[in-house]
């Protein structure tokens, strides 16, 4: 069997991709299954993300904690909503996944669901009683969204607001007075984006 980094990495690549036969086939090999995948995310946000409703439900019975937010501030619930994969949803909320969670950026899975077009899961998540309140946008105050500034080593930056689980984008540009940011996405269709600070504060982009 295949050990290791590379055991770790093809599982949960395996699991994103919603692989069934090859996930249970390593699990079964005796892969590790308490390891994170590249954000920082369980083997339970792997298989939330792929849609396995079965090993989802097996991994919250092994002891997989289900309120576990990876490094952009997901939970397993927001994976499922993203890619609107109500069985899996549905098996968390059973187990008590937090349905009002918020990631860095201040989304709840309601937020993810409707921003990825899943309004049928949106729907269901509302007679859940998730609550249907407005984003609420971290306080983001200073030079730099209040961040440190940057220096000569690469490090990720504003995890959650511009190093975002959308991870295909540029890095940003401020303007001259450091008071507008703009950076680049290709998730879901080629935007830019801007932030701009007002009366101290940064809005939402």
């Amino acid at each position: 069997p295949v050990l290791g980094e590379p055991g770790r990495k093809l599982l949960h690549d395996a699991a994103i991709q919603g692989d069934l036969a090859l996930v249970e086939w390593m699990m079964a090999k005796g892969i590790e299954v308490s390891t994170q995948n590249g954000n920082g995310g369980t083997l339970l946000h792997s298989v939330s993300e792929g849609g396995l409703a079965d090993v989802a439900d097996r991994l919250i019975g092994i002891g997989l904690a289900v309120n576990t937010q990876d490094r952009y501030g997901f939970s397993a619930l927001h994976h499922a909503a993203r890619n609107g994969h109500w069985d899996v949803a549905e098996i968390l909320l059973r187990n008590k996944a937090d349905i009002n969670t918020l990631s860095l950026a201040g989304e709840s899975p309601l937020h993810i669901a409707r921003r990825a077009g899943k309004n049928d899961l949106a729907e269901r998540l509302i007679a859940r009683g998730a609550n249907q309140g407005s984003l609420r946008f971290p306080a983001l105050k200073g030079e730099y969204l209040g961040k440190k500034k940057p220096g000569g080593k690469p490090e990720l930056f504003a995890r959650g607001i511009i190093s975002s689980i959308d991870w295909e984008h540029s890095a940003p540009v401020f303007s001259p007075d450091g008071r507008e940011v703009f950076w680049t996405s290709i998730s879901d269709g080629m935007k830019i984006l801007r932030m701009r600070s007002e009366g101290g504060a940064w809005q939402a982009p």
